[in-house]
């Protein structure tokens, strides 16, 4: 009797774990067609989820925007830091978009899109070494417009 009791108590502990879904599957890396999403999400819903991530990207220049100007006129000491957690920010933003299914008919915009971030990337990168090296980053302000007018361009493809 014990023993069955033990058995069903067993068996309804395993059952409701693959009921909940506790597989213990993490998502997979995304890699040429291989998404950590399983499902395409709906036209609104990625609409929704591409601006709020472009919306990080932009605020994030637009902030190194603001810090180029100001260090025209004073020098800040831990802008290579801030701007060194701008880029951490940016890699984990565009790591979340390129591992996500986009909806349908949205493949060639990710990829635009992709392209865009990863060219932000590289010049918050870039401006972080000629911090580090002491240059003139009077230049970045532009380089960082030209940016926020890129990614806000991308935003635009996803409000159809």
């Amino acid at each position: 009797m014990k023993r069955r009791i033990l058995f069903l108590i067993v068996a309804l502990s395993l059952a409701c774990g693959v009921l909940a879904g506790c597989s213990g599957d993490e998502p997979k890396e995304a890699s040429n067609d291989t998404y950590a999403t399983q499902t395409r999400t709906s036209s609104l819903e990625y609409s929704i989820y591409m601006n709020k991530q472009i919306t990080v990207f932009a605020n994030q220049v637009n902030t190194r925007v603001t810090a180029v100007n100001s260090l025209k006129r004073s020098n800040y000491s831990d802008e290579a830091d801030l701007a060194k957690n701008c880029v951490k920010i940016l890699k984990e933003t565009r790591d979340e978009v390129d591992t996500t299914y986009p909806s349908e008919g949205q493949d060639e915009n990710r990829l635009k899109t992709l392209q865009v971030m990863d060219t932000t990337i590289n010049d918050v990168e870039n401006y972080i070494k000629d911090l580090e090296d002491d240059k003139d980053i009077s230049g970045y302000a532009e380089v960082f417009l030209n940016d926020f007018n890129e990614l806000t361009g991308m935003a635009n493809l996803y409000n159809r």
